[in-house]
C-alpha cells in the first residue's frame, strides 16, 4: 500500500514531505510511549515491562521504516544530517510533552532554549548560510589567485 504512496510522492513533493513528517512524527510518539509507559510502574518485572513495551516498539519500527523508505526514494528530500536533525527535535518535544501531560512535569527554560538551538540547527542545515558564504569567500579568492599566477606568468 505504501509503495504505491511513495511512486504518487515522486512527483508532488508537498505531498512527499507530509507523508514523510507524518509518518516520522507516529513513529517518535510510539518510540516516546515506549519509553514511558512503564515508568508509573516501578514495581513491574522485566518481562512485565517488555511486554508492556514491545507492541509500541513494533509499531515505532513499521512507521520508521516507511518514513526512512521514503527518505531513500526521494534522494532530494532530506539529508542525514537533517533525518537526523528532524528525529531529534520531534523527540525532544515529545519527550517534554509526555513529561509534562503524563508525568505532571514542567517544561523549562532549558526546554524552550533546546527547542531554540535544534531548530538553529536544522535551519542552518536546510539553508547552508554558512558554506554558501564560505564557498563565496574562497570563489573570490580561488578568482584573485588565479588572476595573480595569470599576471605572473605575463610577465615570464
Amino acid at each position: 500500500m505504501f509503495n504505491n504512496i511513495i511512486n504518487i510522492s515522486i512527483n508532488n513533493k508537498i505531498f512527499t514531505y507530509i507523508s514523510y513528517y507524518t509518518l516520522l512524527i507516529i513513529s517518535q510518539i510510539f518510540l516516546v510511549l515506549t519509553a514511558f509507559i512503564t515508568l508509573p510502574y516501578p514495581n513491574l518485572s522485566l518481562w512485565e515491562s517488555y511486554k508492556m513495551c514491545i507492541p509500541y516498539a513494533w509499531l515505532d519500527w513499521v512507521f520508521l521504516t516507511y518514513a526512512v523508505n521514503i527518505s531513500h526514494v526521494n534522494k532530494d528530500l532530506l539529508t542525514p544530517n537533517q533525518i537526523l536533525f528532524s528525529i531529534i527535535g520531534i523527540q525532544v518535544i515529545l519527550i517534554s510533552l509526555f513529561n509534562y501531560f503524563y508525568l505532571n512535569k514542567k517544561i523549562t527554560t532549558s526546554d524552550y532554549v533546546s527547542y531554540i538551538v535544534i531548530f538553529i540547527a536544522y535551519f542552518v542545515s536546510i539553508q547552508q548560510p554558512l558554506t554558501k558564504f564560505l564557498d563565496n569567500n574562497n570563489n573570490n579568492n580561488n578568482k584573485s589567485n588565479s588572476l595573480a599566477i595569470a599576471e605572473n606568468l605575463d610577465k615570464l
